[in-house]
């Protein structure tokens, strides 16, 4: 496992999260890249970090702890509390955008995810200088930790 991984995305769908590394690829943003299923599974990766990630993408229904929980978990932790939190859920639920916005995420967006407001959001990074620091690779290079991410094609 590389020391850093500037991206986490916690989801447990694998298509969905086949998709999202995929439209990260698009975006040029080429950054090693951590995949986790499981809400509990990602705060543990998260403390056993050598360094955090600059930024997760977070469903919020989730196993182990559910992604409200996490981002707690996550704004809580003083070696945690600023990492950019883009929350990418089924959830329209007023009580989920009211606690997902006290807990400061960056971003809401329910599924399906508009693609154009997706790159737009993602275009915010491609250029950022939080991913200077990163190998560039042809393309998005994935390690899966906890699941596997399929190639639909």
């Amino acid at each position: 496992m590389p020391e850093h991984i500037p991206i986490l995305v916690v989801e447990d769908n694998e298509d969905d999260s086949f998709l999202l590394i995929r439209q990260l690829a698009l975006a040029q943003l080429d950054p090693f890249c951590a995949v986790l299923g499981d809400g509990l599974q990602a705060y543990e990766f998260l403390l056993d970090a050598t360094t955090p990630p600059k930024v997760i993408f977070l469903d919020l229904r989730l196993p182990g702890i559910n992604g409200i929980e996490l981002l707690r978990r996550i704004r809580e932790h003083p070696r945690l509390h600023y990492i950019t939190v883009i929350i990418m859920t089924g959830s329209l639920s007023p009580a989920d955008v009211r606690q997902c916005s006290e807990l400061g995420v960056t971003n809401y967006l329910p599924k399906p995810i508009d693609l154009v407001t997706f790159m737009s959001i993602v275009g915010k990074y491609a250029s950022a200088s939080a991913f200077s620091d990163t190998t560039s690779l042809a393309r998005i290079s994935c390690e899966v930790v906890g699941m596997s991410v399929k190639d639909p094609s």
